[in-house]
């Protein structure tokens, strides 16, 4: 797979723009992992709490407008909230952000969208099965620490159209949804 992140002929790379979404309750863990991401200066992160959503104006033009100039979407996939699915409760996302990963497949392509979600993955769209997600356990120290692999899954996925190999496979690492092995 060629590079994704290649400049055409003729142009210098530039940082990659980033939009990272998440539910308000995960506003920590987005933190953390848009600073990680930020780091070595190949990327900017633009998490949807630093974006600007204007009174009176509709989200999903807000939203459009706030990601014409991006590259890439990351996507925590949080459990936040309860869905009741065939008789069986399951955390699931906010419905904003299954929102928002289907607006992202579709405006920038399914390679260039990443899930991210904490290991006891919330309820996954069938549609999305295959493409994989990245998980990292909560309870294994603070969100700077344990973002760090998947930070470096994403980075690895945008600049070389593949997940990593080595240690930031292993671990909290990289899991397809209802699989536990690694990438």
């Amino acid at each position: 797979m060629p590079e994704l992140s290649k400049p055409a002929p003729g142009k210098q790379r530039a940082k990659q723009r980033i939009f990272l979404a998440s539910a308000s309750e995960a506003e920590d863990w987005a933190k953390a992992l848009a600073l990680l991401l930020s780091t070595g200066n190949w990327a900017l992160v633009k998490p949807w709490f630093f974006s600007t959503f204007e009174p009176g104006i509709p989200i999903l033009e807000s939203l459009m407008k706030n990601t014409q100039d991006t590259q890439f979407a990351v996507v925590l996939y949080t459990g936040v909230d309860t869905t009741e699915s065939k008789g069986l409760q399951s955390a699931s996302p906010r419905d904003n952000i299954v929102f928002e990963l289907g607006f992202f497949i579709a405006k920038l392509g399914p390679e260039r969208v990443v899930l991210v979600s904490p290991k006891d993955v919330p309820k996954i769209p069938s549609d999305y099965a295959g493409y994989g997600v990245l998980t990292f356990d909560p309870s294994e120290g603070k969100p700077e620490e344990f973002m760090i692999p998947i930070a470096i899954g994403i980075e690895t996925r945008f600049k070389t159209g593949s997940f990593p190999e080595g240690k930031a496979r292993s671990g909290p690492g990289c899991s397809l949804p209802g699989e536990g092995r690694p990438y």
